[in-house]
């Protein structure tokens, strides 16, 4: 009974490791049905939610501290609750919405306990450290071939959709852009670190070749997130690398030093002619469109008053005016607050500014417990997509607190052991998977699509998993 138990263990283990890998594929099928088939995402939701089934049952039988057990029913109680209460109090509410979302939001709680188990059990039987470069990598490699083949043969989606048809970007034959923006940029350390891994010589240089590819498609989709996770995610690796390479003198840290050197380069050579830069420069001549616009609007003072040039002799007629004097000020201008914000936030703070006075109107049950699905909406449901945000609007400040509860406590646990082991841990190793959950906790609360999508935060919480566990901050 014991072998059939422990048999059952490591399949239940290897299986949640092999999922992983299997995120793209089974993203690039529903993406297939949705663009060919005009189906809904209803494949990719039915078998992500299975398998956060199993995962509960497989921390049921195998999870001996049975505390994230009560903590994850503490949260489906208080989750339940808000639901319970926007059934009575918010219209309208579309009650298949609000639970989608509930379960999405779960997905990443769960799945984080179910790693942490998974790891757990690796320990000690093999090196947990290359099964998780292993996976990571896997999953990497098949979006960036998906992207450059897509590409290559003309048949890639937009990035942007028809009322955004001036920015460029591609998504491959993906759906979501976003969320595939994220994945890549959150896989891309790990990327980077197999690379460095297994780089010990020029002639093994060919190992940077998925790092190439996975940063050709970051920035082949167009977005900010892709690119600044590039450049990060470059700039640590050529820094801890020359670190490593300075106090150990060892030739492959030189190399991987070389090689970061020439990557980081060539992307800034290369950043120019970028999806991402054109766009960018699409954005800044809007700003400079618009405010062209609001200046034409405004009643001109010379046509309200008499020209002073008519009232001088004609030899200030002869001297040529400032304004032809002078370049245009149209784009030396410096932008606005506003257009800064609406930059980097892509103008979701438009819906954040949206979601605070619905938060306001409130009554204090939703205050308390939640607003639920993209707030209390009039018309059509628009959520924030900055996750934080989003979470703390949907659950309330109590299901908010819940909802954070493990990753403050695991960061503190994390924080800890590195203060307490500084020297043994400032590697490039440690620095490049810190750099992944630095970048997954930005995307997360700028752009959003990590802890509300199910496809990008498993991503995230397998490696913070193996994280707490390899460091011992259970």
């Amino acid at each position: 009974m014991g072998t059939k138990l422990i048999q059952k263990e490591q399949n239940f283990t290897y299986f949640f490791l092999l999922f992983i890998a299997l995120q793209p594929v089974l993203d690039l099928l529903t993406s297939l049905s949705i663009q060919m088939l005009h189906m809904d995402a209803t494949l990719s939701i039915v078998v992500r939610f299975s398998v956060m089934l199993l995962a509960m049952i497989y921390l049921f039988i195998y999870q001996k501290n049975k505390k994230p057990l009560v903590y994850i029913c503490l949260l489906g109680v208080i989750m339940a609750a808000g639901l319970l209460n926007n059934l009575v109090v918010k219209h309208p509410i579309s009650f298949g919405e609000e639970v989608k979302f509930m379960a999405k939001c779960m997905y990443p709680i769960v799945m984080l306990f179910g790693y942490i188990l998974v790891f757990k059990t690796l320990q000690g039987k093999q090196n947990s450290y290359d099964t998780l470069l292993q996976y990571f990598l896997y999953a990497s490699l098949f979006m960036s071939i998906i992207m450059v083949i897509s590409i290559a043969t003309g048949t890639d989606y937009q990035s942007y959709t028809i009322s955004e048809i001036s920015k460029i970007g591609s998504k491959g034959w993906f759906y979501a852009a976003n969320e595939i923006s994220a994945i890549l940029a959150i896989t891309f350390p790990v990327v980077v670190l197999y690379s460095i891994h297994k780089t010990t010589s020029f002639t093994q240089a060919y190992y940077w070749l998925p790092t190439i590819l996975a940063l050709y498609s970051s920035i082949m989709i167009g977005t900010k997130v892709g690119y600044i996770s590039s450049i990060v995610t470059l700039g640590v690796a050529l820094f801890f690398s020359f670190i490593e390479y300075m106090m150990k003198r060892g030739r492959p840290q030189l190399i991987n030093t070389i090689l970061a050197l020439l990557v980081l380069g060539g992307t800034a050579i290369a950043t120019p002619f970028t999806p991402i830069a054109k766009n960018m420069d699409i954005h800044l001549q809007f700003y400079n469109k618009q405010h062209v616009n609001k200046q034409a609007e405004q009643p001109s003072k010379q046509e309200q008053q008499p020209s002073k040039q008519e009232q001088q002799p004609s030899k200030q007629e002869q001297q040529p005016s400032k304004q032809e004097q002078q370049p245009s000020k149209q784009e030396e201008r410096a932008l606005t607050t506003g257009e800064v914000n609406s930059l980097i936030y892509s103008d979701r703070d438009q819906f954040l500014n949206m979601h605070q006075k619905y938060f306001q109107e409130a009554p204090l049950s939703q205050k308390l417990l939640g607003m639920g699905y993209a707030g209390n909406y009039e018309k059509a449901p628009k959520v924030i997509e900055m996750d934080f945000h989003d979470l703390f609007f949907s659950f309330g400040i109590i299901g908010f607190i819940l909802y954070l509860l493990p990753f403050v406590y695991f960061g503190i646990r994390l924080m800890f052991r590195i203060l307490t082991n500084f020297k043994s841990i400032l590697t490039i190793k440690y620095m490049l998977l810190g750099t992944t959950i630095v970048l997954a906790i930005g995307i997360a609360f700028t752009a959003g699509h990590v802890f509300t999508a199910p496809a990008v935060s498993i991503f995230f919480v397998a490696l913070l998993a193996y994280l707490i566990v390899d460091l011992q901050a259970e």
